[in-house]
Order: C-alpha cells, then structure tokens, then sequence
C-alpha cells in the first residue's frame, strides 16, 4: 500500500494504492484482454527489472516494494513512495514492512514467479 497526501501528488488529491499479486493470466486470457473506455492506450509484459526502469520514480519505488514484499511473505506500507516508519504505517515496522496476516502459497507450486508468453 502507499498513502500520499495532496502536497504530494502534484494533483492536488491525497491517494491510496494497492498492489496485489494474482496468478498469471495464460495466453488466452492475456488475449482477451480488452480496454473498452480509452483509460489504458496500451499494455506491456515486462520482467520486474525492465518495468522498474521504464515507470516513472515513484511507480518504480512501489513495484520494487511490492514485489520485495512479497518474496519476504510480508506487507508493506509506503508514504509517498517510501517506506513508512512505526509512527506513520499501521502496524508496520521499520522500513514499513508488516508481517503478513495468514501464510501465503504459489498456486504455481514454486517460489519464482512465470510471466506468461503472449
């Protein structure tokens, strides 16, 4: 999760993002993807390394915590991109990572994450 408050968006607006992990789409799934409403011009599979250099700083900082997060099993708490401490971050702790709620398992079967080949 990272929180910004409206000083530091530079929209005037406070945000609150989530980023979750899924199982990867298949090659079908992937295929019907469709952006009806023009919000999205285009999409990318990218490994995490070639999408932390293309996203903007900030962007960045939340995939590389994300994706940090979850190898360790953990959660983590950004403040404008950057780890919360105790004080800010509900429950986490310093470097604003919070111990996950319940023991997460790879429906995969393996711990490396598989992008799918589309």
């Amino acid at each position: 999760m990272d929180t910004a408050p409206a000083t530091a968006t530079g929209h005037g607006r406070a945000v609150t993002c989530f980023l979750y992990d899924a199982a990867p789409l298949t090659a079908a799934q992937a295929g019907a993807l469709r952006f009806a409403d023009g919000e999205v011009r285009a999409a990318s599979w990218l490994d995490p390394g070639e999408a932390a250099r293309r996203l903007p700083r900030h962007l960045a900082a939340r995939l590389t915590a994300a994706l940090r997060a979850l190898e360790d099993g953990g959660i983590v708490h950004l403040r404008a991109g950057v780890p919360a401490t105790p004080a800010q971050g509900a429950g986490a702790t310093a470097g604003g990572r919070a111990p996950a709620a319940a023991a997460r398992q790879d429906p995969q079967g393996g711990g490396a994450r598989r992008w799918p080949d589309v």
